[in-house]
C-alpha cells in the first residue's frame, strides 16, 4: 500500500508541473507566434494534461520505487523532469543554444538535474509559492490571448433581407485544359471528363483566361482571400502565416452579418497559418493545436517518429500489389466525399440559422498523389504508385527554374506520362460527381437559390513534364497558373469571357455583390463590368509570381503577349527572361527572349506591377513550425521533400 500511496503522490506532483509548465509554456507561445484559437485556455490545459501525464508516470516509478520520497521531493523530481522535457527542444531548435538532437538532450538534461537538486534544498513552502506563481503567470498569459474572434470586425451589422449567399469551390491543383468545358477531351474515353461543372459553366460565365496569382496553394488562396499579390500580402514560404492586419473575404463578409464556414481537405490552407479569420467554422484535415507549436510535439516527433525510422523498409505493399511509399499512404479523410460530408454536418448543425451564408470549399482531389478512390481508377493502366515508380521526379523543391541551367528532370517515358495523366484525370472525374452531389444539398437547401452565388476555380495546375519539369510550385507557365473560373448566379447570362482576369478579382467581385465596401486597397477589379460585352481591346494586365526560393519569378500577360523575368534570392538583377505571344505559340514553345531583349513595354509594365506588389505590402507574416500532424499532413502531400531553407 506504501508503494502505491507513494507512485499515486509522484503522479499528483507530475501531473501538477506538466500542467503548470503546460500552461506557461502555451501562454508563452501564443503571444510568440500570434495564435488564434476558438478556445485559448482549453488549449493550453491539453497541452499542460498531456505533460502531466508523460511526467506524472516517470515520478510515479521514481517515487514508487523510494521510499524516503516526499511530496517535497516528488515536486522537485517532477521540476527537473519537466525541465529536461521542455529543454530538449527550447535549447536546440528554440533558442539554438544546442544543435538540435543529442547535444540538446544532454544540455537540458544537465539543468533538469540542477533544477530537481535546487528544488530539493528549497523549503516545501517556497517551493509552494514559486508553483503558484509559475501557474498563475501561465493562466494570466493564457486568458488575456485574442481569441479566433479577435480577427473579426466588432461593427458587426446585421445582413440585408436580400443579401445573396456565397460559395467558393476551390479544386486544389485543376488545371483548367483538363475541363471538358476548356476545350480538353480524355485519351482513349468517350464522353465529357467534367460533366457536372460543364453544365455549371453553362449555367453561368466562364473565363478562358484566369490566372492564379502564385503556383502553389497557400499565397494562391490568400491572394484570392485578401484580393493581394502574394509580395503585398507576405504570405510566401513554407513557413508564412497570414497576416492578423489583413483583410479578408471571410473578415469583411462576416461583418456584413454572414455566417461563415470552411472546409479545406489540404492542410496548406488552415488555421494553422492563418486562413480560418473570420471563419466561424473551419474544417480542417490537420489538426490545429497548440501541441503543433510547443515542445511536446518535438518530443514525439524525436522519440516515437524516431523509431519508425530504424524499420528497415519504409515500404508496403498497397492492395493492388504495389510498393507504396508509407510517408505518402493517402488518407481517405481528405476524398471529396468526406469533405462534403463535412459540409453536410454543418448544415444540419445550423439549420436554424437565418443569415446568408458564405461557404468556402476546397477539395484536394486531383492534388498529387493522384489517387482516385475505389471505382473510379483508370481501367487498364497500371496502379498509380507501380507508374510513380517508373518516373524519375527529380527534385521536388531544389531544382533552377526553366531555363535556367540545371532545371530539365529526366526524360520520362511517354507511356508513363500518358498513364500518370489517367490517374490525375480520374481523380477530376471523381470530384466532378462530387461538386454535383454538394451544388444539388445547397440548392435543396435554399443556400444556392436563384438569387445567389456560385464561384467554381482552383490554386494553380500541374505540370507533366508539359516544360521538362513536375508537379506545381516550380514556374509560370500556362499549365501551372492558367486556371479554371466559373461564375453563376443572377444577372450571369451563359457566356465565355476571352478577357484575361486573375483570382485577386474575386474579392472586389464578392464584395459588389453583396454591397460590401473593401476596407483597403486591393489589386483586383469587379468582374462584373466583363460580364455580357465584348472582350476589351486593351484589357488590363495580370500580374503572377513565385516570390520564393533560390531564383523568384514575377510575370505579365497583356492581350496575348506573355513575360517571366527570374531573378537570384537576394538581387533584382534578371538572370534570364522568357517572352511568349500566346496567341500564335499557346503551349510556350518558343521563348522570344531567347535571342534578343525582352520587349521594353512589356518590361517597363511589370516593373510596375512589381513596384505596386511591394507597396500595397502593410504587414509582415508570421511563422509557423512544420511540426508534427501539420508536418505530416504537408509531407503526405509532398511540401517537405527538399524543402528550401529560406522557405
Amino acid at each position: 500500500m506504501a508503494v502505491i500511496r507513494r507512485a499515486l503522490l509522484g503522479a499528483i506532483a507530475g501531473l501538477t508541473l506538466g500542467l503548470t509548465f503546460g500552461l506557461l509554456e502555451g501562454g508563452l507561445v501564443i503571444h510568440a507566434h500570434s495564435l488564434r484559437f476558438a478556445a485559448p485556455l482549453l488549449e493550453a490545459i491539453k497541452l499542460g494534461v498531456a505533460y502531466g501525464m508523460v511526467v506524472a508516470l516517470l515520478v510515479a516509478v521514481v517515487t514508487a520505487l523510494r521510499p524516503n520520497f516526499l511530496w517535497h521531493h516528488s515536486l522537485a523530481l517532477a521540476a527537473g523532469i519537466t525541465m529536461t522535457l521542455l529543454g530538449s527542444y527550447w535549447m536546440g531548435k528554440g533558442f539554438g543554444w544546442f544543435p538540435s538532437g543529442w547535444p540538446a538532450w544532454l544540455g537540458s538534461a544537465l539543468v533538469g538535474f540542477l533544477v530537481f537538486k535546487a528544488s530539493c534544498k528549497t523549503s516545501r513552502r517556497l517551493l509552494n509559492i514559486e508553483l503558484t506563481f509559475t501557474a498563475a503567470v501561465g493562466l494570466l498569459l493564457v486568458l488575456l490571448a485574442p481569441n479566433q474572434s479577435a480577427g473579426l470586425d466588432r461593427k458587426t451589422v446585421a445582413a440585408a433581407d436580400d443579401a445573396p449567399d456565397v460559395v467558393i469551390l476551390l479544386i486544389d491543383t485543376l488545371r483548367a485544359d483538363h475541363l471538358s468545358c476548356y476545350g480538353y477531351q480524355q485519351p482513349g474515353r468517350d464522353g465529357a471528363i467534367s460533366p457536372v461543372i460543364d453544365q455549371l459553366a453553362a449555367e453561368g460565365a466562364l473565363f478562358e483566361n484566369t490566372y492564379a496569382q502564385a503556383p502553389w496553394t497557400r499565397p494562391s488562396v490568400a491572394s484570392l482571400m485578401t484580393g493581394l499579390y502574394p509580395t503585398s500580402h507576405d504570405t510566401v514560404t513554407m513557413f508564412d502565416r497570414m497576416p492578423d492586419e489583413l483583410e479578408t473575404l471571410a473578415t469583411l463578409l462576416h461583418s456584413r452579418g454572414y455566417r461563415t464556414a470552411a472546409f479545406s481537405a489540404n492542410a496548406q490552407v488552415s488555421p494553422n497559418f492563418g486562413f480560418n479569420r473570420g471563419f466561424e467554422k473551419f474544417w480542417t484535415d490537420v489538426s490545429y493545436s497548440l501541441r503543433n507549436y510547443c515542445a511536446l510535439n518535438r518530443l514525439r516527433s524525436e522519440l516515437i517518429h524516431g523509431l519508425v525510422a530504424l524499420v528497415p523498409s519504409l515500404m508496403e505493399e498497397s492492395e493492388e500489389g504495389n510498393r507504396e511509399p508509407r510517408d505518402r499512404k493517402k488518407t481517405r479523410s481528405s476524398e471529396a466525399r468526406r469533405l462534403n460530408q463535412q459540409v453536410y454536418d454543418w448544415l444540419e448543425q445550423n439549420d436554424g440559422d437565418s443569415r446568408p451564408s458564405f461557404i468556402y470549399v476546397q477539395y484536394i482531389d486531383p492534388h498529387d498523389p493522384y489517387e482516385a478512390p475505389a471505382g473510379w481508377q483508370p481501367e487498364d493502366v497500371p496502379g498509380l504508385w507501380q507508374v510513380m515508380q517508373s518516373i524519375d521526379f527529380g527534385s521536388s523543391h531544389d531544382s533552377p527554374p526553366v531555363p535556367l541551367e540545371g532545371s530539365a528532370f529526366p526524360v520520362p517515358d511517354e507511356t508513363a506520362v500518358r498513364q500518370l495523366l489517367a490517374h490525375y484525370d480520374a481523380e477530376i472525374r471523381y470530384c466532378d460527381q462530387e461538386i454535383g452531389n454538394l451544388v444539388a444539398r445547397l440548392e435543396e437547401d435554399g443556400i444556392l437559390g436563384p438569387e445567389d452565388y456560385l464561384i467554381i476555380t482552383a490554386d494553380h495546375g500541374e505540370e507533366f513534364y508539359d516544360h521538362t519539369q513536375w508537379k506545381h510550385g516550380h514556374s509560370l507557365f500556362q499549365e501551372m497558373v492558367s486556371v479554371p473560373l466559373i461564375l453563376r448566379g443572377p444577372g450571369i447570362d451563359s457566356q465565355r469571357i476571352q478577357t484575361p482576369v486573375q483570382l485577386v478579382d474575386i474579392m472586389p467581385t464578392i464584395a459588389h455583390w453583396t454591397g460590401a465596401s473593401l476596407n483597403s486597397a486591393s489589386h483586383g477589379r469587379d468582374l462584373g463590368p466583363l460580364l455580357g460585352v465584348p472582350a476589351p481591346a486593351n484589357p488590363l494586365p495580370v500580374f503572377f509570381e513565385r516570390p520564393k526560393g533560390a531564383f523568384p519569378m514575377q510575370a505579365i500577360r497583356v492581350g496575348s503577349r506573355k513575360l517571366v523575368r527570374v531573378t537570384k534570392a537576394g538581387s533584382e538583377d534578371p538572370v534570364a527572361w522568357m517572352e511568349f505571344d500566346l496567341a500564335s505559340d499557346p503551349y510556350e514553345k518558343l521563348n522570344l527572349a531567347a535571342e534578343r531583349e525582352p520587349d521594353p513595354e512589356l518590361r517597363s509594365i511589370l516593373e510596375e506591377y512589381i513596384a505596386s506588389s511591394l507597396a500595397l505590402r502593410t504587414a509582415e507574416s508570421g511563422k509557423t513550425e512544420l511540426q508534427g500532424d501539420l508536418a505530416d499532413a504537408l509531407g503526405y502531400l509532398g511540401y517537405m521533400d527538399g524543402i528550401e531553407d529560406e522557405e
